[in-house]
């Protein structure tokens, strides 16, 4: 059954997705690390030409979130799968970015809610280093 959808109803099941999770998992969270000097057009073609995708449907959303992507993260621990997760936020033609490492939801999903292995310094360094080698100016706003 499934291989016989349409474009049009997989648009009706990912829209569907959408709006479970705006209305049942989003989150108040206003701590944005970085404003970057590029539109969030430009960011996203950045982060995809990285190897990030698009984030998991299930993912919580955080309120007035524009961008919300993340590429596979590999570590040498009792855990192994993490992700790079990358929000980023548009208001008045500036483009804020919030930037965390943290288990990788589909592998470890109690302990990704429980926040274990979850690092914003890790996030923000990585980010760096992204915007970095893309030759993408940014500005902390906190460290």
């Amino acid at each position: 059954m499934i291989n016989n959808l349409n474009p049009f109803q997989w648009r009706l099941i990912r829209r569907g997705f959408d709006a479970i999770r705006t209305r049942f998992f989003s989150v108040d969270v206003q701590n944005e690390q970085m404003k970057v000097d590029v539109s969030l057009e430009e960011l996203r073609e950045t982060l995809g030409r990285r190897h990030y995708t698009n984030s998991w449907e299930l993912s919580y959303e955080y309120n007035g979130e524009d961008l919300n992507m993340r590429t596979p993260v590999y570590k040498e621990d009792e855990y192994n799968w993490y992700q790079h997760h990358v929000r980023a936020f548009e208001r008045d033609g500036d483009v804020y970015v919030h930037s965390h490492v943290e288990l990788e939801p589909t592998e470890h999903p109690y302990e990704h809610i429980n926040e274990i292995g979850y690092s914003n310094s890790e996030g923000i360094d990585r980010m760096k280093q992204v915007l970095d080698n893309a030759g993408i100016k940014y500005k902390m706003l906190e460290e």
